[in-house]
């Protein structure tokens, strides 16, 4: 079973793409120590979001908000046109989150969600 849990920082605003907007692109941030080195070591995740996630993750998920997705991790094959590798096909490896999967808005109060139907703000249950 291919099913990744993340939580970690916002290190963006996400980015929609598509027209018309099929999903968006965001990255997340997460830290962990180093015993061997005695150093905190901080890992980037690239991430998508379809579905009615992407309304969640682009309007209430900015730059330094803490969050925890769960989602496939694929990885993508790409050539570059620009930078030291273009021209040459490139991998990377992206978690993919839909709406069978989870994304969670984090806060210093607990764990909040989507907002609800009546757009308040957050509510919980998500």
């Amino acid at each position: 079973m291919n099913q990744h849990t993340v939580v970690g920082r916002m290190v963006a605003d996400a980015e929609e793409f598509g027209n018309p907007v099929a999903g968006c692109r965001f990255r997340i941030a997460t830290d962990d120590y180093d015993p061997g080195q005695k150093a905190r070591v901080t890992e980037y995740h690239d991430c998508k979001a379809f579905g009615k996630i992407t309304n969640v993750v682009t309007q209430y998920a900015g730059k330094g908000r803490l969050v925890r997705l769960t989602g496939v991790v694929r990885t993508e094959k790409y050539t570059p046109s620009r930078g030291p590798h273009s021209g040459h096909e490139t991998q990377s490896r992206v978690i993919i989150v839909n709406g069978s999967d989870g994304f969670e808005l984090l806060g210093a109060g607990g764990a909040t969600a989507a907002p609800s139907d009546d757009d308040s703000g957050p509510s919980s249950g998500w």
